[in-house]
């Protein structure tokens, strides 16, 4: 039975759901799992690029681990930690272990924890500390536990709380579950963010933003999945043979919009000295290449008519601006339609004169 208390429990959470989640928040939660090997196979531990991560979030977590490495003459650019292994990194955390984060992060570094043993305790202190990553990861956490590390806006709560049956706690309903899942994958949770392909299908958009997603994290198997919708998007532009709920150019136009937020965002990992994905076929790069292109394309090119018809509208016509502005926003929604005709080199393709009398 759950106390009646905990339903008082729910207006907070939906207060911490309410608050966007930042891009220096996201960072730094790609940022840890890099540095503590955490989520999904075959995602990787890598100190090196976990530490470069960290350094461009201004997260009050990665602050500290930054000041951490920094004090033992470590910095996220330097080539040394190639040669480091998670051994060193606990080994950095020994003087810091007042702190809760010290000892989750030393619970996770250790080989113990793979075991389930944790001889010299880790866990169970950062759990009497109330840490919200350990109060999600104890071997008997409570839902009491899950809320707590919920309203500390911990992304393995919110993922845990998101796996609850609704009908065994009567506390939680479907969309309140949903949310949840959803926090947690936008704070780059990577079991969240597999839930929420699931979630979505490979078919629908919303799945393959969130396989963008991964894929720029290191997933492998999200960018195996992310490099094959790319093909198919672009071999069915140049054959539409099949009509489908989009129009090949729109399904395109999505590829390139999902692979600028994520891959090839503006802290999408540029700490990687390439964008190959770990798979070095030509094929990948070129893919990539022509999506982003299409998709620049098509944006230029409705920007200019947004442009033009705002010069027209000045002009030659007495419209009031508050409808300018409205019909301008309604031209620069219709980029997603992608109604240019464009190469898959990113050029516009202009009919001749006498095919448009035709």
């Amino acid at each position: 039975m759950i106390e009646s208390s905990l339903f008082e429990s729910l207006e907070p959470l939906y207060c911490v759901l309410r608050r966007p989640v930042n891009e220096s928040t996201q960072i730094w939660y790609t940022a840890r799992n890099l540095l503590l090997g955490l989520g999904s196979a075959p995602m990787k531990y890598d100190l090196r690029q976990g530490a470069a991560l960290a350094e461009k979030s201004s997260h009050p977590d990665a602050i500290w681990i930054t000041q951490i490495l920094r004090k033992n003459g470590i910095d996220g650019c330097k080539e040394v930690l190639l040669s480091y292994d998670n051994s060193k990194l606990l080994r950095m955390l020994e003087p810091e272990l007042m702190d809760s984060r010290a000892l989750i992060y030393s619970h996770f570094l250790s080989p113990e924890a793979n075991t389930r043993r944790d001889p010299n305790g880790f866990l169970k202190r950062a759990v009497e500390m109330k840490n919200g990553l350990a109060l999600a990861c104890g071997f008997n956490s409570t839902i009491h536990m899950l809320i707590d590390s919920a309203l500390q806006d911990e992304p393995f709560g919110w993922r845990i709380l998101s796996k609850l049956n609704p009908v065994a706690t009567k506390l939680l309903d479907d969309g309140f579950v949903f949310k949840c899942l959803n926090r947690a994958s936008a704070m780059n949770d990577t079991e969240a963010q597999l839930g929420m392909i699931i979630h979505f299908g490979t078919n629908n958009p919303e799945g393959w933003y969130w396989a963008g997603r991964l894929a720029a994290q290191g997933q492998i198997n999200s960018k195996r999945k992310f490099f094959a919708l790319e093909l198919d998007a672009i071999r069915e532009y140049e054959n539409p043979s099949l009509k489908g709920v989009r129009t090949p150019g729109e399904n395109l136009f999505l590829i390139g919009k999902i692979l600028k937020s994520t891959i090839f965002s503006e802290y999408a990992f540029k700490y990687k000295d390439d964008f190959s994905w770990e798979i070095s076929d030509d094929k990948t790069i070129k893919t990539q290449t022509i999506s982003i292109k299409m998709y620049d394309c098509w944006c230029t090119l409705t920007r200019s008519a947004v442009d033009n018809w705002c010069l027209i509208a000045i002009r030659l016509t007495r419209l009031p601006k508050d409808v300018r502005l409205l019909i301008s926003r309604f031209i620069w929604d219709s980029r997603g339609k992608a109604l240019y005709n464009i190469s898959t080199d990113g050029t516009l393709v202009v009919q001749s004169a006498k095919k448009q009398k035709r």
